[in-house]
Order: C-alpha cells, then sequence, then structure tokens
C-alpha cells in the first residue's frame, strides 16, 4: 500500500519524512569502515559475471529502497575496455540496482605517472543529486574512498604511495586542490599563466578559488560519442581567432546542442580511441592553447 502520496500525510509530514531519510541515508554512509571487514571482504571478494566489475570488495545498504555504496576491484586486461590498463581498478560507487542508477562514482587506476606507480583518479562523477537527495557532498563521497584506501595502504594491500590526477577543468582542479591534491612542483611554476597574481600570490575568488587569468576563459564540452556534458575546460581566448587554430575548431569546436543551444562547444571526436576526454584535450595541451595539471596526495 502507497501512503507517501495519500492526503493522510500533510506537506510538513513529507518534509520531515525526506529530511529523516536523507539523514539516515547520509548517517549511514559517514560510518567508519570496520577493519576486519575490509580486510576480509578484499581477500575473500564476491565473484561478479558482468562486465564492468570482476569482484564486489565491499557492500554497504544504505537505505530500503535499495540506495547502495559499493566498492569494485577489476583485474588489469580482462574485459576489452581496460586492455590497456596498467593495474588494478578500483571502482567506488554510489548507486541503486533496483533502478539501474548511478549517481556518482570515482574510478582510481594503478599506473604511472611521470615516472611514479600511482592510483590514478581518472574517473569523477559526483551527480548533484547525491548532495540533494542523500546528503553527501563530493568531499565526503572521496574522503570515504581515501579511507579504504588507506586501509589497504596500512595493511599492505597496496603498492603505491600517492594518488594522482590530471585535468583541464577548472571545477576539478579546484576540487581537487580544496581536498589537499597539490600540484606537481613542475605546474607550479605554470600556475601564474592561468591564474590571476598579486605580488607573487595567487588572487583567491570567495568560493576559494583562484581567479583565471584574462588571457584564458571556460568553455562547454560535449561527449558526442558517450552522449552527455563534463564540466567547462580552461582553454587560451586565442583559439576562437588564431587562423592556425583553425583546422583544430573545424574538427573539435562544433554547435552545441541541449542546454548548451546556441553557443559553441567542444566535442569528442567519435573516432577517438583515447582515454578520458580523447584526442580533443591531448591535441589542445600539445598545440598550448589548454593546460593540463597534475596534482598528487599521499594515501596515508
Amino acid at each position: 500500500m502507497e501512503l507517501f502520496g495519500s492526503e493522510i500525510f500533510s506537506n510538513k509530514d513529507k518534509n520531515e519524512i525526506e529530511v529523516t531519510a536523507k539523514t539516515e541515508i547520509h548517517d549511514n554512509f559517514e560510518k567508519p569502515f570496520g577493519e576486519d571487514n575490509v580486510l576480509n571482504n578484499f581477500n575473500n571478494p564476491e565473484k561478479l559475471n558482468n562486465k564492468w566489475g570482476d569482484y564486489l570488495i565491499y557492500h554497504n545498504s544504505l537505505s530500503p529502497s535499495g540506495l547502495e555504496y559499493n566498492i569494485y576491484k577489476i583485474e588489469a586486461g580482462l574485459h576489452p575496455w581496460n586492455n590497456k590498463i596498467e593495474g588494478i581498478v578500483f571502482d567506488f560507487v554510489l548507486e541503486n540496482d533496483k533502478k539501474k542508477k548511478c549517481f556518482s562514482g570515482l574510478r582510481f587506476t594503478e599506473r604511472e605517472i611521470e615516472g611514479e606507480e600511482c592510483l590514478d583518479l581518472h574517473h569523477r562523477r559526483i551527480e548533484s543529486e547525491t548532495k540533494e537527495n542523500f546528503g553527501i557532498s563530493g568531499v565526503e563521497f572521496l574522503q570515504k574512498a581515501e579511507s579504504y584506501l588507506s586501509i589497504l595502504k596500512k595493511n599492505n594491500l597496496l603498492k603505491v604511495n600517492k594518488m594522482k590526477a590530471e585535468t583541464s577543468q577548472f571545477s576539478i582542479f579546484s576540487w581537487l586542490t580544496k581536498n589537499d591534491f597539490n600540484v606537481l612542483e613542475r605546474n607550479n611554476d605554470e600556475l601564474s599563466k592561468y591564474f590571476k597574481y598579486e605580488n607573487n600570490v595567487p588572487i583567491i575568488d570567495d568560493n576559494n578559488r583562484l581567479v583565471l587569468n584574462d588571457n584564458y576563459t571556460l568553455i562547454p564540452f560535449e561527449n558526442w560519442k558517450h552522449g552527455g556534458n563534463k564540466d567547462p575546460y580552461i582553454i587560451c581566448k586565442s583559439f576562437f581567432t588564431d587562423p592556425q587554430y583553425k583546422e583544430l575548431r573545424a574538427r573539435y569546436y562544433k554547435d552545441g546542442t541541449g542546454v548548451n543551444l546556441g553557443k559553441k562547444v567542444l566535442i569528442l571526436d567519435k573516432k577517438n580511441k583515447r582515454d578520458g576526454a580523447g584526442d580533443v584535450i591531448y591535441d589542445l595541451v600539445d598545440v598550448g592553447v589548454m593546460p593540463r595539471f597534475i596534482l598528487e596526495k599521499e594515501i596515508k
């Protein structure tokens, strides 16, 4: 019997129920990991039979409606889609399997960046619903993953010491620095090229983020290969007018769709074979109109 939509509930009652459910979900999510439970599940994982994951290594049911926080392990090279991956993949996912919906996810892959083995945080998807409906912020979602990795590290189940992330997106760069990721030293020398400084000190806005240099702007990105939009990328304004970039504009600079109708956007070339954002980002970084920052953080 469905009572939630019944007239016996006032709007005040409904709001209180929603707030209570949101609080309970958040509190369930924030409960500390039990170290023994983590180790037992990691060493005796549940074997899965699907094309996206090999093992379920942690499971927490957050609500009766089917919301779950799951951690998956994917072995390198076992699937066509990850045959370039050097090491183990860890997926941290907030999902509702009953509704076949994923709300947020972080993917770390063991690989080498800048000559150092690390966990590469190369997939970062935090939907607004995660905060609005469940009270779980992006910061909390990342911290939860870090807590799990710390337990593995403490028990010698991780062979790397750092997390690293590469990005050309302003929001991701800001989010990572907010979460104590440090820019690699070689990138530090480039920051004044992309961001405003005063007396050799970076200018910070009201949201505690660096302020873009006047020569740079943000441009929307539409993934025409897989669908959906990505957070805007930092790009030099000269890209839009300089004749030397005419060929790149013809390939990647198209009319937007949906929320970007009437705008020009960057697109992912459907033929591209690159990981992540594809050829477009690598090509624009190579010609010097887009930055590519590498940030890192110790796994403690």
